[in-house]
């Protein structure tokens, strides 16, 4: 596991940096200061690429942002890319309040487009009040209105992660995260700029910085060189 700044020559002219955060499934995983408020509308947006492809079974999850508890009354959020035809490429869960949760995936399958090996932009809104919403490269792939008691926990487990363990979790990478909590940025981390530490720095300026936590097993390759 390496977590120093690698430099490398291409051609003998051009100067390559690591300029991505690979998350391997085995427990890698962001913790955040930052805070989305319980209630509070918001929108997770991540430009990510899969590197290993979706599993169609669905069985495996990886969670781009993941904020409190799954089956607490206190509720969750949770953003996430899993395979299969439940899921469809896409999962957007926010809890109900009695440890269930309201769940939303794309209208139609876009497992294909997200395991093409390339980075993708993926969106996750919630206004608030009633209404969640996926959005793919900019366009919307689903949505879903008339939820049952918005409620996520504001003091709980507050991540991004690949997974929570070793057997869940498709090799992801991310170059850049960003979470919009009310009218204003909570935090955002440029991965292509901050490389090779175990903290992240929130580029927003509210100083919601991430720190990293290392898993083991797996590939422990944590910063990596991404040409294309």
């Amino acid at each position: 596991m390496s977590l120093g700044l690698n430099l490398g020559l291409m051609g003998g002219a051009k100067l390559l940096v690591r300029n991505q955060v690979i998350f391997d499934g085995a427990a890698d995983h962001i913790d955040l200061s930052g805070t989305v408020p319980n209630g509070s509308a918001f929108e997770v947006e991540v430009k990510a690429r899969v590197i290993a492809d979706l599993p169609t079974n669905g069985s495996d999850t990886t969670n781009l942002f993941y904020q409190g508890t799954y089956g607490s009354s206190s509720g969750l959020i949770q953003c996430a890319l899993r395979g299969g035809s439940t899921y469809k490429g896409m999962l957007f869960r926010i809890g109900n309040g009695s440890g269930g949760y309201n769940q939303l995936s794309p209208s139609s399958d876009q497992t294909s487009t997200i395991n093409d090996n390339e980075f993708h932009i993926f969106k996750y809104t919630f206004d608030g009040s009633d209404s969640m919403k996926l959005f793919l490269d900019g366009s919307e792939v689903g949505s879903k209105t008339s939820l049952t008691s918005p409620t996520f926990s504001s003091t709980s487990v507050k991540a991004i992660m690949n997974s929570v363990s070793a057997e869940y979790g498709v090799n992801t990478a991310m170059r850049h995260h960003k979470v919009i909590a009310g009218s204003s940025v909570l935090q955002e981390f440029d991965f292509q700029n901050n490389a090779g530490t175990t903290t992240v720095v929130d580029i927003s300026g509210n100083g919601n910085n991430g720190t990293v936590t290392v898993g083991s097993g797996g590939l422990d390759s944590f910063w990596s060189l991404y040409v294309g």
